[in-house]
């Protein structure tokens, strides 16, 4: 699923070579993932995939994002999505999010995660909050790695 979304992202670091997982965001900045380290490249803002749906998928980071697409790929398929790539993108995505019928958000099952999900349950009639469907895990990655619904897990060992 991977390959669908992100690439392979070769970059230097004084003056070593390295290479990560990248997703890129809607400014053309990557989300960078190896072994080692998360990071990103700037500027750092959001991911977004646009298909003209009516449903709107939003998630906090990129492997809830690609957990998602291996649990549902029809959903996320049917669907426009954004990676907030940090909770800090919040408020940069209220505007989009009145122009769609219906928002599925996936944040994660922590404080940060369930305020953040709480102010979009009372700002906007069309979200619905999906955590339900991850409940007793962290986020859906947690959840795709410790059910073994998958073969190919979503970590970088």
């Amino acid at each position: 699923m991977g390959r669908k979304y992100c690439r392979q992202v070769w970059y230097s670091c004084k003056g070593k070579r390295f290479f990560a997982l990248g997703l890129e965001n809607y400014k053309k900045g990557w989300e960078l993932r190896n072994k080692y380290f998360k990071t990103s490249s700037s500027p750092k803002t959001f991911s977004f995939f646009e298909r003209d749906s009516n449903q709107l998928i939003i998630t906090e980071g990129m492997f809830d994002f690609l957990s998602l697409a291996t649990i549902d790929e029809d959903l996320v398929q049917n669907s426009d999505c954004i990676i907030l790539n940090s909770l800090a993108f919040l408020e940069r995505i209220k505007m989009l999010i009145l122009k769609y019928d219906r928002v599925l958000i996936y944040l994660d099952n922590d404080p940060a995660g369930e305020k953040a999900a709480g102010s979009l349950l009372n700002q906007f009639d069309n979200v619905t909050d999906c955590s339900n469907s991850y409940s007793g895990y962290v986020d859906l990655n947690e959840k795709l790695i410790k059910e073994g619904s998958c073969k190919k897990s979503l970590t970088l060992k």
